[in-house]
């Protein structure tokens, strides 16, 4: 099962850095960067985690490295906005890019279903209160539209991924003896 995963991963990262870099060819340079840095991320935690990770524990690694690029993304996000739009922080983004860097941190230093579950419930979080941010398509500019849409499908399809991969390793953590 970890191989699969792990093929999973590495053809994921690959179509991922194939579709940052046309988007980045079509949208510009920052905007490109912004696909590849989580890309970036994603690939140095898997490739850390490979190494690191005892054969029974190899599930954990896709996980680790989405989360890592959804954490890149958001911390990207927010870098973007802030410098866009002014400063805002809100108590509840401090709270989540906590809990996903303790976490992450957490899991790499010791793997197993604790860390695993933090991040699951933490990701899980971002899936379910991303959303609603759907109907953000039917206000603001056509670029504006377009920056969003783009925005919140990535954070969507990342979340999505680092629940799927959480799950999976949980999964196999949980049935691998103690």
């Amino acid at each position: 099962m970890s191989e699969q995963n792990s093929k999973a991963a590495s053809v994921g990262s690959i179509l991922a850095a194939l579709l940052a870099a046309g988007l980045g060819r079509f949208l510009g340079w920052a905007f490109g960067l912004r696909f590849v840095l989580p890309i970036v991320a994603g690939l140095v935690v898997l490739a850390m985690m490979k190494k690191k990770l005892a054969p029974a524990m190899q599930a954990l690694a896709p996980a680790l490295a989405v989360h890592a690029a959804l954490l890149t993304w958001g911390l990207l996000e927010f870098a973007l906005n802030s410098m866009q739009y002014g400063l805002h922080i809100s108590p509840i983004y401090i709270v989540l890019m906590l809990v996903s860097i303790g976490g992450l941190v957490w899991a790499m230093s010791q793997p197993g279903i604790g860390p695993v579950g933090l991040l699951l419930v933490r990701d899980g979080y971002t899936l379910l209160m991303t959303l609603p941010s759907l109907n953000v398509f039917t206000h603001g500019s056509a670029i504006g539209a377009v920056n969003a849409m783009i925005s919140v499908g990535i954070t969507l399809l990342l979340a999505g991924a680092a629940v799927y991969f959480l799950a999976m390793a949980a999964k196999a953590l949980q049935a691998t003896p103690a």
